[in-house]
C-alpha cells in the first residue's frame, strides 16, 4: 500500500514538472514569436510606404499573457499624408488568441493630418486611450 502511494506520487510530481517544462517552452516560443512578428510587421509596412518607428520595446509577460512595450512609437505615410506619434503603447496578446490584440496608449497621442483638407484639422492631441483588435487568420 504504502508503494502504490509513491507511485502515485512520482507520477503527479512528474506530471506536474512535465506541465511546468511545458508552460516555460511554450512561453518561451511565443516570446520568440512576438519578436519575429515585430520585425515581419515592420518590414510590410515598409514596404507599404508607411514608416513604423520607436525608441525601444520590450516584451514581457507570463505563459497566459505577453505584453509589448513600444515607447516614443511613430507611424507615418511616407508620402506626408498623414502622421501618429504616442508616448507609450502596450500591446497585450493571450498566445492561445494570436489574432486579438488588446491595446493601451499612455500619455499624449498626437495625430497630425495634412493641411489641405476641406476642414480644417492640423493635429489632433489626444490623451490615453484604450482599444481591441480583431484580425482574422488572413490578416484582415
Amino acid at each position: 500500500m504504502l508503494t502504490t502511494r509513491k507511485k502515485i506520487l512520482a507520477s503527479f510530481l512528474f506530471f506536474l514538472a512535465l506541465c511546468l517544462l511545458g508552460s516555460f517552452l511554450f512561453y518561451e516560443y511565443s516570446l520568440f514569436w512576438i519578436e519575429r512578428g515585430i520585425a515581419t510587421a515592420t518590414q510590410d509596412l515598409k514596404q507599404k510606404g508607411i514608416s513604423f518607428s520607436y525608441a525601444s520595446y520590450s516584451v514581457a509577460g507570463n505563459p497566459l499573457l505577453l505584453n509589448v512595450s513600444f515607447e516614443e512609437l511613430s507611424v507615418k505615410d511616407e508620402k506626408g499624408n498623414w502622421q501618429w506619434q504616442g508616448g507609450k503603447a502596450v500591446i497585450s496578446v493571450y498566445p492561445w488568441k494570436p489574432y486579438q490584440l488588446h491595446c493601451s496608449f499612455s500619455g499624449d497621442q498626437k495625430i497630425s493630418l495634412p493641411q489641405n483638407l476641406p476642414f480644417p484639422v492640423g493635429t489632433l492631441s489626444l490623451g490615453d486611450m484604450e482599444s481591441m483588435l480583431n484580425f482574422s487568420p488572413e490578416g484582415y
